[in-house]
């Protein structure tokens, strides 16, 4: 499908989701089109939307919310991120986030704690 089409249907579902009638097309999806368009601004939104429908699943892969905040430069907000779902949901820190924003010590300290399996990483192997 054309960038140009896929933009006109994220436009019609923000249009949407503005009137209170928002179309029927997964979060993630929208999120991953709007990634692959080139509009972060979008991506964000359907990111953090996601986030908190879904927190561990958001976070990680290569369009994650993670990367998203490092492609804005918005790392106080991926290290807010970070904390809340350590702190809300349980969510173990992966190494591989503090390496993406460069943030050597906290890494460095992720790598030499022990790994506690939590429910939230039970299967999630696929993100990292």
């Amino acid at each position: 499908i054309p960038l140009d089409v896929l933009q006109s249907l994220l436009s019609l579902a923000e249009y949407m989701e503005h009137d209170e009638k928002p179309l029927p097309i997964d979060i993630r999806k929208l999120a991953a089109t709007a990634w692959r368009c080139g509009a972060l601004a979008k991506a964000l939104h359907y990111k953090e939307a996601e986030y908190l429908q879904s927190p561990s699943s958001s976070l990680s892969g290569e369009d994650g919310l993670i990367s998203l905040y490092d492609s804005l430069n918005q790392r106080d907000s991926a290290f807010g991120t970070l904390a809340d779902a350590e702190k809300q949901y349980g969510i173990r820190r992966r190494e591989e986030w503090f390496e993406k924003l460069q943030n050597w010590d906290d890494a460095l300290a992720a790598y030499e704690t022990p790994h506690e399996t939590t429910i939230a990483d039970e299967g999630d192997d696929n993100y990292t």
